[in-house]
């Protein structure tokens, strides 16, 4: 059987100090035939330019493109754009500050041939780098994941650095759009919509851990306020893909009227708490609080998580004051 042509994505924005070894991770892969495009997203440091060079000098086998945004566009419009050029059956994602192992693509390969059902497939994260941030690297193990399993488990993406996706999922659910942080959460979810999500514990990439990076600024104890709203953009994007595939014929009317409401009553509970968390005054405060002691649509916990919820944002008031 001839290999797929596969597209491998190295995703920059002002990571000049880390994306040489990025480059380097994709120009290492032993897969072929093997597409390999360096997008920027229009970053105001060397990033591009590094881009370019490395694309310049290099004479391996693979064929290699460096471009950049005509504007910053953040990462899940970049994406949506670089998607858009990729001539891959697959896209495998790989972030600027992350070093890709040499059998990364192949491994990615080898899951979607043992799973032809696949649609997304994860590797495992080596922690790489001095942090002190309150990420922490999450655990992969070997998993086969699919709707509506993956409804209430993050959309069934476990690291969007360790990422590979087929083409065809944006052909069926379309972009993205603009302000997708979570973008592996969502990628995710709409492979398993319509097909499998494989986790492997293989591990794929050197994951760099620091206080620049797009987890450690949105996840965490100590911004789960900010990580509160992600989730919440999350989740309104799952609906979305819901509805989609509901639409199309992949997912039963029934099933997926109940899930809808699910999302919507845990949408409502997240937003809840991040008003409590985020309140700018003791007033906004405790109506918050007691709306989210009263609700009766809660799906996120029990009263007892309710209170403590409470008592945090309190303390968390308390400490800004």
């Amino acid at each position: 059987m001839t290999s797929p042509l596969v597209t491998f994505v190295v995703l920059g924005y002002r990571q000049e100090q880390y994306i040489r070894e990025a480059i380097e991770g994709a120009f290492s892969q032993t897969y072929s035939p093997l597409e390999i495009i360096l997008s920027d997203d229009c970053s105001p440091d060397g990033t591009f330019r590094i881009m370019q060079e490395m694309a310049a000098s290099y004479t391996g086998l693979h064929q290699v493109i460096a471009r950049q945004t005509a504007v910053n566009v953040g990462l899940s419009a970049h994406l949506d754009e670089v998607a858009a050029l990729a001539r891959g059956e697959w896209i495998v994602i790989a972030a600027g500050d992350d070093i890709s192992l040499p059998e990364r693509v192949i491994v990615h390969m080898r899951l979607a041939e043992a799973h032809p059902k696949a649609y997304s497939t994860f590797l495992a994260p080596v922690a790489i780098g001095n942090s002190r941030s309150d990420e922490s690297v999450p655990k992969v193990i070997n998993k086969v994941l699919s709707y509506p399993e993956t409804l209430k488990s993050y959309g069934g993406g476990i690291l969007g650095a360790t990422h590979a996706i087929r083409k065809s999922t944006w052909t069926i659910f379309g972009n993205l759009g603009k302000g997708r942080i979570c973008e592996d959460w969502a990628l995710a979810f709409r492979s398993s919509l319509i097909g499998e999500v494989i986790w492997d514990e293989t591990p794929g990439i050197s994951y760099r851990l620091h206080e620049q990076s797009i987890t450690s600024q949105n996840f965490g104890s100590v911004r789960y306020g900010k990580q509160l709203l992600v989730e919440c953009d999350a989740l309104r994007q799952f609906a979305k893909d819901l509805r989609c595939a509901m639409d199309a014929g992949y997912v039963d009317a029934s099933q997926g009227a109940s899930d809808l409401l699910w999302l919507e009553k845990a949408l409502l509970s997240n937003e809840l708490i991040a008003s409590c968390i985020n309140a700018d005054s003791i007033g906004a405060l405790l109506r918050t609080s007691c709306r989210l002691l009263t609700c009766r649509e809660f799906v996120v916990g029990n009263y007892r998580r309710r209170i403590g919820i409470v008592r945090s944002a309190l303390r968390h008031y308390f400490s800004r004051a």
